[in-house]
């Protein structure tokens, strides 16, 4: 039996996730201590180092989105990952902290997002449309898998080789990968690529997803001016913001509680791994139930962890609250990823989630920067939790309020 191409797609999907991310956000930690020593750098400096990148990623998304949606995705994905392996050898050999501000804010961060992050996602929803959900979360894994497998090894490379070293190796391994996947790379589906044999020809969703697989991809400004772009994209970016503020919360919650710093750690591996096994629970669900109400649905599961958290005062229920916090963030990233090419079409998600990229990265850093105000001010996180409550009660209404006068899978009239 012949497999379907699309899952091909995944498979490349989960490798570039795992890379990309794994060698940039989650290893960011690793560096911290050499770098900061090698360059004579505060602990405050170098985390800036992360919001600058944060910000790039933000600028660069919308641009990158519209060029894949209306450009040749290899080229793009090419010149990229060429891109990406010279930035981080630019990192490894720069001895100029100006110069490695301008090189993660500009050149690597544009090509994180050419490179894969939103390549990979436009090239899934392109692919898919009666298992789009499954897949997407089946791709996402290599978000998980990134945290999981690659912080350590570049831990033992610093160790053995220095970090500069080390980031010159990561930056041609990561290069000679990502162009050894662009052939890999197909843009579309073509004639003889049947998603699911099974499906109905006469089924009216087949012949919406074919016809939003035709439509041209929607303007930056059409989309600007759709209700459902708002609703969805700032419900969605509250949770996540919410969801990132407590992961990074919950470590120094548990200590001021008196739990060591050791059991305290063991909650980020508990974030993990509920993270990935949310991922894998959505591959199963995904495409068997209304990713809209789902979502609705995990705002308020995500109150309900901060509610959890108020009342916290022991390491069982600091545990149970990483798992619940994991699993529902496992959830949500494909789900809102999915639901983007359901509302809008597959052809103009990369205009879509380009625009929504700085909607969630403003937020994200809003309601971290938040987390950290509120204890300095009360010199405890019970007000973030009640605010946080709050917010997910916001955000589950803006979901379940969104009106689509289009039917499910279908982008809308082009303005």
């Amino acid at each position: 039996m012949r497999i379907y191409y699309g899952w091909f797609i995944v498979a490349m999907s989960v490798v570039i996730f795992t890379l990309l991310l794994g060698t940039t956000y989650h290893a960011f930690g690793v560096f911290v201590v050499p770098v900061s020593r090698d360059l004579g750098l505060s602990r405050a400096e170098i985390n800036t180092a992360l919001i600058l990148f944060s910000i790039g990623n933000a600028i660069w998304a919308p641009i990158v989105g519209q060029m894949l949606d209306r450009l040749a995705i290899r080229p793009i994905m090419l010149g990229c990952a060429l891109l990406m392996g010279a930035s981080l050898v630019a990192l490894g050999l720069s001895d100029s902290a100006s110069w490695s501000a301008i090189v993660l804010g500009a050149p690597l961060a544009f090509a994180m997002q050419g490179a894969g992050v939103l390549t990979a996602n436009t090239l899934v929803v392109r692919w898919f449309s009666v298992h789009r959900g499954r897949a997407m979360a089946i791709a996402l894994t290599g978000m998980s898998l990134g945290g999981i497998l690659l912080p350590p090894l570049i831990a033992v490379a610093i160790e053995h080789v220095g970090w500069r070293q080390t980031l010159v190796i990561a930056g041609c391994a990561l290069a000679l990968t990502l162009v050894a996947l662009v052939p890999v790379a197909r843009p579309e589906p073509g004639p003889d690529d049947v998603e699911s044999r099974t499906a109905r020809a006469d089924d009216a969703d087949s012949r919406v997803r074919e016809a939003a697989a035709n439509v041209r991809p929607l303007k930056a400004t059409s989309l600007l001016r759709m209700w459902p772009f708002w609703t969805i994209g700032v419900s969605s970016a509250l949770t996540l913001g919410v969801v990132q503020s407590l992961m990074i919360t919950i470590v120094p919650l548990a200590q001021d509680t008196g739990i060591g710093s050791t059991q305290a750690a063991g909650l980020i591996s508990v974030l993990a791994a509920a993270g990935l096994i949310g991922n894998l629970l959505l591959a199963w669900i995904a495409d068997r139930v209304d990713r809209m109400r789902l979502l609705g649905i995990l705002f308020v599961a995500v109150a309900l962890v901060n509610g959890l958290l108020f009342f916290s005062r022991g390491y069982p229920l600091l545990v149970t609250c990483a798992a619940l916090l994991g699993l529902a963030g496992g959830i949500v990233s494909p789900a809102f990823h999915t639901l983007i090419a359901d509302r809008f079409g597959p052809a103009s998600f990369g205009t879509a989630y380009g625009l929504m990229t700085p909607v969630l990265a403003i937020t994200s850093a809003l309601c971290t920067r938040y987390a950290g105000e509120v204890f300095d001010r009360t010199g405890g996180y019970s007000f973030l939790f009640v605010s946080f409550i709050a917010s997910q009660g916001f955000a589950a209404l803006l979901m379940f309020g969104t009106r689509t006068p289009w039917p499910r899978s279908a982008p809308p009239p082009p303005s």
